[in-house]
């Protein structure tokens, strides 16, 4: 029946991503920083330019509150430098500070292995989940 592989879809789906994100999430821990932390690290690391906090949240999915605190997070910790934008002073714009670029210079690399030990599948295979994947998401917006 299509509803019993709907739903067996839906727990294969959860139960995958509790697994494989359990594992990143620890990783990180091991680095020193939790999922978020090292999620705006690495979309800052990644960028030439400077990102506005609303950019950041959406872009890593997460809450507005989830992102300020976190921005706070790493301004104490010496990574990220927040200024205000100099047409717009209602927006806070981002950047990595020295250190925290060449933390990530350092970090960024060791995750990516992490990651791509974690991974059971084949290049084509993954190819195919990320495009099955694509579709799903697709589908239910």
């Amino acid at each position: 029946m299509i509803e019993d592989r709907a739903l067996k879809l839906v727990v294969v789906l959860a139960k995958a991503y509790k697994s494989y994100i359990g594992e990143v999430s620890s990783n990180l821990k091991t680095l020193g920083f939790s999922d978020s932390e090292f999620g705006a690290l690495e979309y800052l690391y990644n960028r030439t330019k400077k990102v506005s906090a609303q950019e950041l949240a959406k872009k890593i999915l997460l809450t507005s509150g989830t992102t300020t605190y976190t921005i706070d997070k790493l301004v104490k910790r010496g990574y990220i430098i927040k200024e205000e934008n100099s047409l717009d002073k209602r927006f806070i714009e981002l950047s990595l500070t020295d250190e925290g670029n060449e933390i990530m210079k350092n970090l960024f690399p060791e995750h990516v292995k992490f990651l791509g030990n974690l991974n059971p599948l084949t290049e084509d295979e993954s190819d195919t989940l990320i495009e099955l994947l694509k579709k799903l998401g697709k589908t239910i917006r």
